[in-house]
């Protein structure tokens, strides 16, 4: 459990590192078959699942996950500084350095776009655009909710005492990043925005004033 919990949240992250690729792919590679092929995007996620498991599986080999006795589950204390480091940069680090290089490289693209392009293509590239910056959007408010956890570790860094609630607040804000992203991903995504609203609409109980029998109306 020590172990896949990192790699769970690695996996979340990184998904939105596919997100940006598809909308990469839609734009910048547009004309090219290998890009739009549905291989592509089916086998993309076991091979990135295998490829965190590599990347993660040092802090198993190191045997820096532990059993810790205040919190009754294992885990990587973090006074193992080489193993933090580590897991923040898998799960952290290298999704946020993709997604804004392929949301710079959109940008540049467009840019050099010239105006006579077709009305279509440039709708649907805009659009592809304001996605990836939803999805930028959603990766920073993320990491804010972390900003807490980051200032006790740094803490930790500095005076070499690891605060006692440390595990239960970054855990804290871990479920409340889960539910901010449910949160985020019901409106940025107009096609899940409007299952949800009809759902909402189609469970309204609405009161129907058709009149009591055997009373005679006023007039």
């Amino acid at each position: 459990l020590g172990y896949f919990s990192p790699v769970i949240l690695a996996t979340l992250y990184w998904s939105f590192v596919d997100q940006a690729f598809f909308r990469l792919c839609r734009i910048v590679y547009s004309t090219k078959r290998f890009f739009q092929h549905l291989y592509l995007y089916v086998s993309i996620f076991p091979i990135q699942f295998i490829l965190i498991c590599l990347l993660t599986s040092p802090i198993y080999f190191w045997h820096d996950v532990e059993y810790l006795t205040t919190e009754y589950y294992c885990y990587v204390p973090y006074i193992n500084y080489r193993s933090i480091i580590w897991l923040a940069f898998i799960c952290y680090g290298i999704p946020i350095i993709f997604i804004a290089l392929m949301y710079l490289h959109i940008t540049i693209f467009l840019r050099r776009q010239t105006n006579n392009q077709r009305l279509l293509i440039k709708q649907r590239q805009d659009r592809d655009l304001c996605v990836i910056r939803r999805i930028v959007i959603t990766i920073c408010l993320l990491l804010a909710l972390g900003i807490p956890a980051i200032i006790l570790l740094i803490m930790l860094f500095i005076t070499g005492e690891e605060y006692p609630l440390l595990m239960r607040i970054e855990w804290f804000f871990v479920s409340l990043s889960m539910f901010g992203l449910t949160l985020f991903t019901s409106v940025f995504t107009p096609q899940l925005k409007n299952i949800i609203f009809k759902i909402f609409q189609h469970n309204r109980i609405t009161i129907r004033d058709e009149g009591v029998p055997g009373l005679i109306p006023m007039r």
